[in-house]
Formats: structure tokens, sequence, C-alpha cells
């Protein structure tokens, strides 16, 4: 059978053969004719055990042609395929259906074996694109952009703090991402004196936003004070910076590449 592009793209997600022939199924549309049709639900007649011993041949033939045709004015997104996968499931007791024919192979029953199956697809196929797509997400999150990406990154960040800085009068750097770089490129004059005037600044901007964000009607503290006095502190640094920096792009001038290669 050949494999599409469409069920290419969830066949890796698939993990067992049943999942596998059910995507294939789906999507092989090249058998789709009456004739092979037909010779599905005439198979589908025999392993059901349908007695013929009281009818013609021609009934049977006439039968299977109505058949065919109930099936593809009501069920024209099942493939023929998916009709053989249908039988077999239905035959190893894996749909939610009664499979119990009473000797009688009417639209009826082929619709109800059908329709179970449809439910069973649904499941199943949704099952298997999910799977796709926390597969791309956990891909995309894993991988790592190019230096040159970060580089254009790190740029636009220290124009934005630099904006929001000169806007509102604070660095709002949840992470210390910009402190962070900048440090470790060694473009940070952390003097004593900045040092403890920071760690001031710290400790009274955790106590008030734990105070304003972080306090129950019970007055019970929720987060650990130590984690914001360090953020609000290294950020205290990146204000003192921009405070003797005429020219942001001073700053950004001395961002290069070489400062994300191998990190």
């Amino acid at each position: 059978m050949q494999v599409t592009k469409q069920n290419n793209f969830l066949t890796p997600h698939c993990r067992n053969a049943e999942e596998q022939t059910l995507v294939l199924a789906i999507y092989n549309k090249e058998n789709k004719d009456i004739n092979s049709l037909i010779d599905v639900l005439a198979k589908w007649r025999w392993m059901s055990g349908i007695n013929i011993a009281n009818q013609h041949e021609d009934d049977v033939a006439r039968e299977l042609a109505l058949l065919s045709q109930f099936v593809v004015t009501n069920y024209p997104n099942i493939t023929t395929d998916e009709i053989s996968l249908a039988i077999d499931l239905s035959l190893t007791n894996k749909l939610d259906v009664d499979v119990r024919t009473f000797n009688s192979f009417s639209p009826m029953y082929v619709s109800r074996i059908l329709n179970a199956y449809l439910d069973y697809r649904k499941i199943k196929y949704d099952e298997i694109y999910d799977r796709k797509v926390k597969a791309e997400a956990k891909k995309k999150a894993e991988e790592k952009p190019s230096p040159e990406k970060r580089m254009v990154a790190m740029k636009d960040l220290i124009l934005y703090f630099w904006e929001q800085y000169k806007s509102d009068g604070e660095v709002k750097d949840h992470f210390n991402v910009l402190y962070d770089y900048l440090k470790r490129t060694n473009q940070l004059n952390l003097s004593k004196e900045l040092i403890d005037d920071a760690i001031k600044y710290g400790k009274e901007k955790a106590k008030g936003y734990i105070a304003n964000y972080f306090t129950d009607h019970l007055g019970r503290e929720k987060e650990e004070a130590d984690s914001f006095e360090k953020r609000f502190a290294r950020n205290y640094c990146i204000q003192k910076m921009f405070d003797d920096c005429e020219d942001v792009d001073l700053i950004v001038s001395k961002v290069t590449i070489n400062h994300f290669i191998d990190v």
C-alpha cells in the first residue's frame, strides 16, 4: 500500500500495528471503487457466518450491489480499507457493538458496525494526533536557537527593558535574563557600593511585593522572600547601568554573536 503524505505525518506516532493499519486505511483512497467495495462486502458476509443455502447467487449478488450503494451513499468518507479494518475489529470484539447478525446481512447490520467503527476511529485518531502535537511541542521546546537568533533576541530585550525603565522607572525582568547575560559577559560594574544598595533595594521591593500579591486573608506568606529579593536586587543593577548610559545603542553595540557560541 502506498504511504501518502497525509498518513506519513501520523504513522511515526502510532504505537502498534493496529494503529498504523487504521491510519493507512483512513488515507488510502486508491481502491475506493464499487467493485472493490462489493468484494469486501462479500468477504464480510462470508466471515460473519451468513447461511446462503436457501439463496440464489443472483439474489446474493443483488443484495451485495444494494449494500454497496448503501455504503457509498451513507458512508462516503469511509475507505474500502477501513471497511476491511472494521470487519476485523468487529470479529475480534474490539468495537463497542453487538456483532451478531441473526443470519441477516442487512443495511441495519452494516450501519451498526460502521457507526461503531467511526466512534472507534475518532477516539484512536484523536489519541494518535494528540501524541503528534505533544511530540512536536517537545521537539520545538528542545530545539536550541542559533547564536545569531539569540544575539538578535538579546538586543531586542535590551531595547525593551530600556524603554520599560524610561517609561515606568523600573526594570521588570522576572527571570533576570538581562542581568545574567551582562554578568556573564563582564559588562556589569558590580562594585561593593552597588551591591549593598541593590541588596537594600531588593529587600524593600520584595517586602512590598509580597504584601501586595502573596499574602492571603490569613496573613500567611505564600512565597519565600529570598527569591524576590534577589530578583529585584539584580534588576536594580540593570537600572543603575541604564542611569549611567546616555544612549542605549552603546549597550546594544556590545552584544556580539561570540557571546552566544557554545553557551
